[in-house]
């Protein structure tokens, strides 16, 4: 069994006023101007849940949007009381796949009895971690999950975009069933995934990113590194990056 560490920080990038992104660990929610880099470790003997969600929808919509569903993805699953060995991947899969329906619904029916939140929605991209310390990686709309490895990305996550560019599902914002796409990962160790939003994506490259987490640097300069290279590169929308990391 492996533990791992939690490195995460969110900023609004250089054009937004404000920041619609949010990050939920186990039902504690950052978000908006967040001081500094935040750091956890994670048991693998008991369950967590980490969720990056990226809002959308005027006004304050998205900030709801994505504060909601940063709290209530990561809140417990239901796998609280269940024995390390039965927190497998096909036990936790269905679990959260409904669990990411309800939230979806739940932004909807907000969005469609209260006209300032109308058509608001947000994406998101998360970990759940295993009983064994891996992780089940998922993921819907445009954030990206990476796994990270000497250096090489591979992408984990799949782009709910259609040819036109706008996204084909989300939580709220498109009443639609979801598809929750979902990938495991093993606890290799001294590997890591990484979580963002598409304000560090649009403008750095998974090989930047892979080959940042694998210079030696403590995960906490290299996570403010990327943020400020998004923002030297425009910044123009919110960028959020979480690092979970297997111990060596």
């Amino acid at each position: 069994m492996t533990d791992s560490v939690l490195t995460v920080v969110t900023d609004r990038g250089r054009v937004r006023d404000h920041n619609e992104d949010a990050i939920g660990i186990d039902g504690w929610v950052l978000y908006g101007e967040a001081a500094g880099v935040l750091e956890l470790r994670l048991d693998a003997s008991r369950p967590s849940t980490i969720a990056v969600c990226d809002g959308m929808g005027g006004h304050l919509a998205g900030e709801f949007a994505s504060r909601m569903a940063a709290e209530l993805l990561t809140t417990d699953l239901g796998l609280a009381s269940s024995e390390r060995a039965s927190r497998d991947a096909d036990t936790v899969r269905p679990l959260l796949a409904q669990r990411v329906q309800d939230v979806a619904d739940d932004i909807n029916a907000i969005g469609d009895t209260h006209e300032e939140m109308k058509g608001m929605g947000t994406t998101t991209a998360g970990v759940v971690v295993l009983g064994d310390g891996g992780l089940l990686a998922f993921n819907v709309g445009d954030s990206t999950v990476l796994r990270c490895a000497d250096g090489r990305p591979t992408l984990l996550s799949v782009a709910d975009v259609g040819f036109g560019g706008g996204l084909t599902q989300a939580l709220g914002a498109i009443h639609v069933p979801l598809s929750v796409h979902t990938s495991v990962v093993d606890p290799v160790p001294g590997s890591a995934v990484v979580l963002c939003s598409d304000g560090l994506t649009d403008l750095v490259s998974a090989e930047v990113v892979a080959k940042a987490l694998d210079d030696g640097r403590p995960d906490r300069d290299v996570a403010r590194e990327l943020v400020d290279l998004a923002c030297e590169l425009g910044g123009h929308d919110n960028i959020t990056v979480a690092i979970v990391r297997f111990a060596e």
